[in-house]
């Protein structure tokens, strides 16, 4: 399909923000609102130069619970120490927060049965489809809000200007529990009928990189919060082979090397990124908030994966401002 100018003169971008507890991530969404904000104040034109009518609302996907805390103070204040100038009056009507929470029991810790008095074993969590259910019936939602002839809001006035899913790990929680919930499994069930299998975790993958895509391809910008970890760097070998069957099951073997890489399922740590106009390593020392932009060291591991699409020539290590890496 060829892109149409609009698109070209306007696009759309996607950023994976990358790095431990409390190192930023959320909070500089708040610069983006503001990049955006300046855009559309200039005016967003058509190649015609006809005026474009541009969102500005910012919408999170909190999976985190309270992860949006900081997005929800500096709307109310209007700035923040990194986001200026200030907003007379805040931008809190802008800002619309999604959280799920379990419904029923289903927040409850399973208690152990017993047996003559004498606690059993259980290894077996609750599984429930019905957080997932929701957050997909709200998540698509959006794509009911496009006009189906342009692509575009139909109303966007009351549309996202961005989106951001506030994080990868509770994401990967939700759609674990949906999985094994539709399927009857259980991932390390001691009954090998129910033990999850290894095409369970392909599905986990899967439905994570579905949600991933259809995000980036709304008319909008969005944002993918993901934690990081420390890996050993892992390089394929050969099979292991079932004698009786002669099944191979897939086998690797690590190298010795530490990796700094994105906290996701399986082969996405490698491969995720790739689908963003930018991956961006949050970092924080001395209170002082920043990104790594580019592949580098750090003690004994590497950063790989790092950079962004935007502008060239920028340092290795920048600020936590959207506005210094978008046109």
């Amino acid at each position: 399909m060829l892109v149409k100018p609009e698109q070209l003169l306007n696009p759309f971008y996607s950023f994976m923000l990358t790095g431990p507890f409390k190192s930023g991530k959320t909070q500089s969404i708040a610069s983006l609102y503001w990049w955006h904000r300046q855009r559309v104040r200039r005016g967003i034109k058509l190649p015609d130069g006809t005026p474009m009518e541009a969102p500005t609302q910012l919408w999170v996907f909190d999976l985190d619970r309270d992860g949006a805390e900081p997005l929800r103070r500096i709307a109310i204040n209007g700035t923040d120490t990194n986001v200026k100038p200030a907003i007379p009056g805040g931008w809190l009507d802008d800002l619309k927060i999604y959280r799920y929470a379990p419904r029923g029991d289903y927040g409850k810790i399973k208690m152990q049965p017993t047996v003559g008095g004498t606690s059993q074993a259980v290894d077996s969590p609750r599984r429930s489809s019905q957080i997932f259910d929701q957050l997909c019936g709200e998540f698509n939602s959006l794509w009911d809000m496009l006009d189906p002839k342009t692509g575009y809001w139909k109303e966007p006035v009351s549309a996202p200007a961005i989106i951001a899913i506030d994080g990868a790990t509770r994401l990967e929680e939700i759609i674990t529990d949906f999985i094994a919930s539709v399927r009857s499994r259980e991932l390390n069930s001691v009954d090998a009928g129910e033990r999850a299998r290894f095409a369970d975790w392909g599905a986990i993958k899967d439905k994570e990189v579905e949600f991933i895509d259809s995000a980036i391809n709304l008319p909008c910008h969005f944002v993918y919060c993901v934690h990081d970890e420390l890996r050993e760097e892992q390089v394929q070998a050969s099979p292991t082979i079932n004698p009786n069957t002669g099944a191979e099951t897939p086998r690797t073997i690590g190298t010795g090397r530490l990796l700094i890489v994105p906290a996701l399922v399986g082969q996405l740590r490698d491969t995720m990124g790739g689908k963003f106009t930018a991956v961006l390593w949050t970092r924080c020392e001395n209170n002082k908030y920043y990104w790594l932009i580019a592949p580098q060291q750090e003690g004994a591991a590497q950063v790989r994966g790092a950079g962004t699409r935007t502008k060239d020539g920028l340092p290795a290590k920048i600020d936590q401002d959207f506005r210094l890496i978008l046109p």
